[in-house]
C-alpha cells in the first residue's frame, strides 16, 4: 500500500471508519456524525486566525464536581502506588476547571500544576459515548506540545511505541496552552495539588514500569513501554509518512535520521504558510536558557495544501523553529486522549532542545543527561528548513 493510500484510508474517518493499524483491530470513529469538522480549513483573515476545531469552556463548580464523581479511576494493582479515587480529587484541588469539544468526544482537565522532572501536568477526563475516564497529560519540556501519559518509572514518564504516538491532538495541545482565557470559578482558578499530591496523582493514575512482563505494562528492548491497555486502543505502529533512508550514530546508541538522507513528503502534503489556522503564545521557562534567556514561544498551526493534514510549529523570540507534530484531523480520538493512529514523523520533529545523548554525534551530542542545544541539527531538517524559507517568503517571519 502506498503512502498516499494509506492516507486516504485515514480520511474514511469522517465517514465513521478508520484502520487502528498493524496488530490491532479497527476503531469506530467517534467523529463520525453531521457537521465533522475533521477536516475544516479556515485560513485566517489579515491575520487573524480562524479556527473551529476546538472550543474551550471554563467549567462551573457543580458541572466539575458532577464530571470527577463519574470518572472511571485506573484500577491500580502495584502495591507501591496509592489508589486514586474522586474523593481524592476533590480534595487536592485536581477537579476540572476547562472543558473542550473536540469531534465528537469532550476532554474536561484541571488547572496547570507542577510535577516530576519539572513538566507541567493536567488531570484529565476523556468522555467518549458515555463514559468518563481519567487520565493524566503532561506537557513536553523539549517538545513543547501535550501528550498523555499512561505508564510511568521511578522519575520517568512512559514514551509509548515511538513517543510521537503520545501526542494529543494538536487542537486540544493548543486548548491546553490557551485555557486560561476562559476563567473558570473563582474556587477552581485557586485549586491545585501540593507536589506530594501531583505525585500521588501521576504515579496512581499510570501503570508501573515494574509491572512489564506478564504484567500491565509492555517493556521494550531500547527501554520504551507503555501499558497493555494503551496498546489496546493506539496502533503499534505509525502510517508512513517521513522518508528516511540513512541514519547518523548518537551517543545513547540510539540511531538519529541523517537529514540529508531525509526526504519532504508530497508538495501537497506540505504546510501551507499562507493560511495559518491558529496563533498563540506561551512561556517555557526550560527552554528559556538555550535562547538568550527569553522563554516567549509562538505555536502556530498550518493546513497542508490539501487540508488533509494539520502541523504544529513552534519557533522562540530569535525565529529558530521546529515542527512538533503533525497530524490527520478525523482519525479516531481513543480514550487515552490521543489519535489512534499517527504518523511517522522520524526525521522532521527533531526539538531546538533535546538531551545531549539522544542529540547526534556529528551535531554536537554528548554523553551528558542533561538538555542542549540542538539547534545545529534542527536547522538542517528539510521541513524546517521548508518552514523558514517559506515563512520569509510569505513575509510572516518575526
Amino acid at each position: 500500500m502506498t503512502r498516499s493510500t494509506l492516507l486516504f484510508s485515514l480520511l474514511l474517518g469522517c465517514a465513521g471508519y478508520a484502520s487502528a493499524g498493524p496488530g490491532t483491530q479497527p476503531v469506530q470513529d467517534p467523529a463520525a456524525r453531521p457537521g465533522c469538522a475533521c477536516n475544516q480549513r479556515q485560513p485566517a483573515d489579515k491575520g487573524a486566525p480562524a479556527w473551529q476545531g476546538f472550543h474551550v469552556d471554563a467549567l462551573a463548580e457543580g458541572d466539575s464536581t458532577r464530571v470527577v464523581n463519574a470518572a472511571h479511576y485506573l484500577e491500580q494493582t502495584a502495591d507501591n502506588r496509592p489508589r486514586i479515587d474522586a474523593a481524592f480529587v476533590l480534595r487536592t484541588g485536581a477537579q476540572p476547571a476547562w472543558r473542550v469539544a473536540l469531534e465528537g468526544s469532550t476532554v474536561y482537565f484541571s488547572r496547570p500544576f507542577a510535577g516530576e522532572d519539572g513538566h507541567r501536568f493536567v488531570l484529565a477526563f476523556v468522555e467518549q459515548h458515555g463514559r468518563i475516564d481519567a487520565r493524566v497529560f503532561y506537557r513536553s519540556n523539549s517538545q513543547f506540545s501535550w501528550r498523555a501519559c499512561d505508564a510511568t518509572g521511578n522519575g520517568h514518564l512512559g514514551k509509548g511505541f515511538h513517543e510521537f504516538d503520545k501526542e494529543l491532538p494538536i487542537a486540544l495541545s493548543v486548548a491546553l496552552h490557551t485555557a486560561g482565557a476562559a476563567a473558570p470559578s473563582s474556587r477552581l482558578a485557586g485549586a491545585h495539588p501540593s507536589a506530594d499530591e501531583a505525585r500521588a496523582l501521576l504515579r496512581g493514575l499510570t501503570e508501573s514500569q515494574s509491572a512489564a512482563g506478564p504484567g500491565k505494562v509492555v517493556l521494550a528492548r531500547d527501554g520504551r513501554y507503555w501499558s497493555r491497555d494503551y496498546a489496546a486502543y493506539v496502533a503499534s505502529e505509525p502510517i508512513p509518512w517521513s522518508a528516511v533512508s540513512a541514519t547518523l550514530p548518537s551517543p545513547s546508541g540510539l540511531p538519529q535520521a541523517d537529514p540529508d538522507a531525509t526526504r519532504l513528503p508530497a508538495q501537497d502534503e506540505l504546510p501551507d504558510l499562507r493560511h495559518p489556522l491558529y496563533r498563540f503564545t506561551f512561556d517555557n521557562e526550560a527552554y528559556a536558557p538555550f535562547a538568550g534567556g527569553n522563554a516567549k514561544v509562538t505555536g502556530e498551526v498550518y493546513p497542508s495544501f490539501d487540508g488533509r493534514l494539520q502541523y504544529l510549529f513552534f519557533s522562540d523570540a530569535s525565529g529558530r523553529a521546529f515542527l512538533s507534530s503533525v497530524e490527520l484531523p478525523g482519525a479516531p480520538l481513543t480514550p487515552y486522549g490521543v489519535r489512534a493512529n499517527y504518523l511517522d514523523v522520524r526525521g522532521m520533529n527533531a526539538p531546538l532542545m533535546d538531551y545531549s545523548f539522544q542529540i547526534p554525534t556529528r551535531f554536537g551530542g554528548s554523553a551528558r543527561a542533561d538538555y542542549a542545544d540542538n539547534w545545529a541539527y534542527v536547522q538542517r531538517q528539510p521541513i524546517v528548513a521548508y518552514f523558514l524559507r517559506e515563512r520569509a517568503r510569505s513575509g510572516k517571519s518575526e
